[in-house]
């Protein structure tokens, strides 16, 4: 990058209000830091050319002096020897007219006197116009290197302002974004205890409900399971009772269904419309019994086994209870 030149700002940075992140108020920031070296730095570089400046000047102004002084010794020892040629030339061409006029000799020593003084005079007025002139040029060259430093100082002043009120508005924007960082972490913070609070209470109330459940469906698989034992016992009792009472029905009673098959079967004749709707009751009930114990299978799936030798006693029973109906008949139409 050239000196002289400053490296183009993204015009994202230009505007300090329109900054909206951390991240581009640090580029911002070290920016303006690499602006402040390269002002610094341009600025010493300026301060050395006019330190060279001025020594090119200094040694200028000994070698024209030394010039000045050469070349005044070389045009006064020209003249010196234009004058001894010039005399040298009179002498001979007086000489070799055939005669020497003193009047004449005299008359051209003055006008070469004269001439030497007009000389001397315009040698005089050459340095002191020479002079004079380099005079005026270390005095323009003091004003043009103090304009220099003088424009230099200012554009360091301008560029430390800048960069000083730069500086401050981004620290200014970046303590502000801050606080709205600290406040947002705060309000973060505060939402986070809030949801740990929610959750723990939600925790609590599924750890709750959930106890709540399981002493609900405890007590349903308890009262079920009671509910099964009992109409298992009630089943048995009563399939005991029903054998029992037909074994004695069987003995008591077979002599006088013996005596009575006839009167049975015309009996048999006029009720079996009654027996088959009782029949059709029956199997409703079975149908009614069997739903029942399929609903307490699919609450209870732990009792499959209670459910199937349940199942397996109604099947028996209901095996036996066709053979003990019929077995009297079958006897009495043998």
């Amino acid at each position: 990058m050239h000196p002289g030149k400053d490296e183009p700002l993204e015009p994202a940075l230009r505007d300090i209000e329109s900054i909206q992140s951390l991240d581009t108020a640090r580029l911002a920031l070290r920016w303006a830091l690499e602006r402040m070296r390269t002002l610094e730095k341009r600025a010493e570089e300026l301060s050395t050319e006019a330190k060279r400046s001025e020594d090119a000047r200094a040694k200028t102004s000994a070698e024209l002096e030394a010039a000045q002084e050469l070349l005044t010794r070389r045009v006064n020892e020209s003249l010196e020897r234009e004058r001894y040629y010039s005399k040298i030339e009179e002498y001979l061409s007086l000489k070799l007219e055939g005669g020497l006029d003193p009047a004449v000799l005299a008359e051209r020593a003055a006008r070469i006197d004269e001439r030497e003084t007009q000389l001397q005079q315009r040698e005089i007025s050459a340095e002191r116009a020479l002079k004079a002139a380099q005079v005026r040029r270390d005095e323009e060259l003091s004003a043009a290197m103090a304009d220099l430093a003088a424009s230099a100082e200012t554009r360091l002043r301008e560029a430390r302002g800048d960069y000083d009120s730069r500086v401050a508005a981004l620290e200014r924007s970046l303590a502000e974004r801050q606080i709205a960082l600290h406040e947002k972490e705060a309000q973060l913070s505060s939402l986070e205890r809030a949801l740990e609070e929610r959750r723990a209470r939600l925790s609590e109330f599924h750890a709750a409900q959930r106890a709540t459940l399981e002493r609900e469906a405890s007590s349903i698989n308890q009262t079920a399971q009671d509910q099964s034992e009992f109409l298992e016992r009630r089943i048995q009792q009563a399939l005991a009772a029903k054998t029992k009472a037909l074994e004695v029905s069987w003995r008591t009673d077979q002599q006088m269904l013996m005596a009575e098959l006839a009167e049975w079967r015309a009996k048999a004749r006029e009720h079996l419309p009654a027996l088959l709707d009782a029949q059709g009751k029956a199997a409703d009930a079975e149908e009614t019994l069997r739903r029942l114990q399929e609903e307490n299978q699919a609450l209870l799936q732990s009792k499959s086994a209670l459910t199937e030798e349940l199942s397996r006693w109604r099947r028996q029973a209901q095996s036996d209870l066709p053979t003990c109906g019929k077995d009297p008949r079958t006897r009495a139409d043998a």
